[in-house]
């Protein structure tokens, strides 16, 4: 994974990000008129590193002179458009997909319990799945010949519901590694109504699915205008998506712990695991998932599933897609909300 990291530009981002906090530090002190070596150490708390950087674009300093503010500004632009295009090749293709009426798209009516309660009423509930590339996304033929559409990565889900005899509405959410859908519903999803006009971003935004390309997003400089006041809509559910991500075991599916939420026929509406892992889950089978029937051990016999078929390429593939997110794209998305 560090080897991919550093293909990726992970070494050069860090070198980008370092200069534009020194310089960013020589821009306050130069604008309260303080620049020798000594202030800068002892109130700004620059190291000797930091000064041998500024000496080497600011000779000037060596001898006392101020550098022009309006220099220092440029080379700080100049790093932040460096920084833009080594963000686009760190979240390239990367893709934060979200489901955001789960429910009403598989058309599931089971409320689910929780903590072994019963529940009046589900406000919302929303799948948010971050996936290395569009092109990761297959069909399958599955037990029952159905043909399914499997969307894998990095995911939660979500909701927001009455419990009964409750007068507060109480959130839950867990994370998941994909979701499974019949190709009905997955061509519902994808085509179903358009929620934005402008030609270029209206792919992205439909009634069913919100498509998030991070690449694209960092990589314009005009795309967070149509981007931020849709994300804002759902920043609960990107929210609670930032929490789970920020959980680290979400990347090993060798516990096992790997979790599918399922709307094929053959399991549907049901948290699909590993027969090993669901004998764990006898306590958590108990207190119930608001809006979801429940757990299913079935997911080994699910082989034609890339998580299934070879889980150590997956659980690869899952930590560098964590890796690269945490690099650059929670701060991305934490932005928007």
């Amino acid at each position: 994974m560090e080897r991919a990291l550093e293909v990726l530009g992970f070494g050069e981002i860090l070198d980008t990000w370092y200069k534009i906090s020194v310089l960013d530090v020589l821009k306050s002190a130069v604008e309260n008129n303080e620049f020798g070596s000594f202030v800068l150490q002892t109130k700004y708390g620059l190291h000797s590193s930091d000064l041998k950087y500024l000496f080497s674009i600011f000779p000037e300093l060596r001898i006392g002179k101020k550098p022009s503010p309006s220099t220092i500004m440029n080379r700080i632009s100049e790093l932040r458009e460096r920084l833009r295009g080594l963000s686009v090749k760190m979240l390239k293709d990367m893709e934060l997909w979200i489901f955001p009426k789960w429910r009403s798209l598989i058309g599931a009516v089971y409320m689910g319990m929780f903590e072994g309660r019963p529940i009046r009423d589900i406000l919302w509930s929303s799948v948010a799945i971050l996936i290395p590339s569009v092109n990761d996304i297959f069909r399958y033929r599955l037990l029952s010949r159905e043909e399914c559409v499997g969307i894998f990565g990095l995911g939660v889900y979500t909701s927001e519901f009455m419990p009964e005899r409750s007068t507060e509405p109480t959130r839950f959410s867990m994370p998941i590694h994909g979701v499974l859908l019949e190709t009905k519903m997955y061509e519902k999803a994808i085509y179903s109504k358009k929620e934005l006009i402008v030609p270029k971003y209206s792919e992205y935004f439909r009634e069913h699915l919100i498509r998030i390309p991070l690449g694209e997003l960092v990589g314009s400089k005009f795309a967070s205008r149509f981007f931020g006041p849709v994300v804002r809509k759902i920043s609960g559910v990107i929210g609670e998506f930032l929490d789970a991500i920020n959980m680290l075991y979400i990347t090993d599916a060798k516990v096992p712990n790997l979790t599918i939420l399922s709307a094929w026929r053959g399991a549907f509406n049901k948290l699909l695991v590993k027969e090993k892992h669901l004998q764990k889950l006898s306590v958590a089978m108990i207190k119930g998932v608001p809006g979801v029937v429940g757990y299913e051990g079935i997911l080994d016999k699910l082989t034609e599933l890339p998580p299934v078929h070879d889980p150590e390429v997956f659980v690869d593939r899952m930590r560098l897609l964590w890796a690269r997110f945490s690099v650059l794209g929670d701060k991305l998305l934490e932005g928007l909300i």
